[in-house]
């Protein structure tokens, strides 16, 4: 601002107009205030279209899960264990040591990774799969789609050099018993190896996909929007890219496993830095988590949700209710 003044002389001056060290103080902390009251807006916008693809993600895998059953007449099977890698020779059902993630890319549009080893079972083959991440298998939320470094190997495919490999930050519901995986499947040389699941279905299972299941909507009567098919897993807020913690540490498309099977025995929690469990369902999302329905439906579920209900979504027969 401009201010006039007389010199000694009588006459009139104008002095250049600007601000005082006040004033521009003053501005700055106004701006910074602004600022600050903005910040969250902001940030709670971005989160909102974050979680909202995050929606997304789990609808069109809910989706593929439908369109599995409709072709086949049961959801997609659970496989037999952490040590062995979908393979597409061997069909959808009881033959297929893979889990759903690997069951369903070809209704994801995805046929092109499921088909990598088409007409050739050998290990080099199978493992063509093993770097193929897909970019709805990861929440925006927590970490960006791309592979990370696992410890683990298979029985049916081998490890790209780098050991980076494709991971998920989606789970199946596979009941709410304690337990979301048993072993790594049968030994390779098993004389019985086709038949495996004929004599190794467990009966302890509540959910919608475990080892060597088959289940159908039939099954489900506790009703379809009553009964969770997929939802977000947790994760160590620490180790999501490190690729070694216990939840997060095999690949997306390996038979049952507690990298790809949670259970509702336990009420969800947030994504939290130090602690680490195999077990539960949760997030990066503050509030809640999504869960896809066994109708299709996708709904955020809050951390408070009482922990009986939530135990009970997880389990597809009503008698249990």
């Amino acid at each position: 601002m401009s201010r006039t003044f007389l010199s000694r002389a009588g006459k009139r001056r104008i002095r250049a107009g600007g601000f005082t060290l006040v004033e521009l103080l003053v501005v700055i902390t106004i701006i910074g205030i602004l600022i600050g009251l903005l910040l969250p807006a902001v940030q709670a916008a971005r989160e909102a279209g974050r979680r909202t693809q995050c929606n997304n993600c789990l609808k069109q895998m809910a989706l593929a899960w439908h369109s599995h059953h409709s072709a086949y007449g049961f959801l997609p099977t659970g496989g037999w264990g952490w040590g062995w890698v979908g393979d597409p020779n061997y069909g959808f059902g009881e033959k297929q040591p893979g889990g759903w993630a690997f069951n369903i890319l070809p209704y994801m549009e995805q046929s092109p990774i499921h088909d990598l080893a088409k007409g050739d079972s050998s290990p080099d083959s199978v493992g063509k799969v093993l770097d193929k991440t897909v970019s709805i298998h990861f929440c925006p939320t927590r970490r960006r789609p791309g592979n990370r470094y696992t410890p683990a190997t298979y029985f049916n495919a081998t490890n790209p050099s780098s050991n980076m490999v494709a991971k998920i930050d989606y789970a199946a519901n596979c009941g709410d018993q304690a337990r979301n995986e048993i072993d790594p499947g049968p030994a390779p040389n098993d004389p019985n190896l086709l038949t495996y699941c004929q004599s190794n279905t467990p009966t302890l299972e509540t959910g919608l996909c475990y080892r060597c299941s088959k289940i159908t909507f039939a099954h489900v009567t506790a009703g379809t929007s009553n009964t969770y098919l997929i939802g977000e897993k947790y994760l160590n807020a620490d180790a999501y890219d490190a690729g070694t913690d216990a939840a997060d540490n095999e690949l997306a498309y390996v038979g049952y496993d507690n990298d790809v099977f949670r259970t509702t025995a336990w009420a969800p929690m947030p994504d939290t830095r130090g602690y680490s469990t195999p077990y539960i369902f949760g997030s990066a999302h503050p509030g809640g988590l999504n869960m896809a329905y066994a109708d299709g439906s996708v709904q955020f579920v809050a951390y408070t949700i009482d922990p009986t209900l939530f135990q009970k979504m997880g389990n597809r027969k009503a008698s249990s209710r």
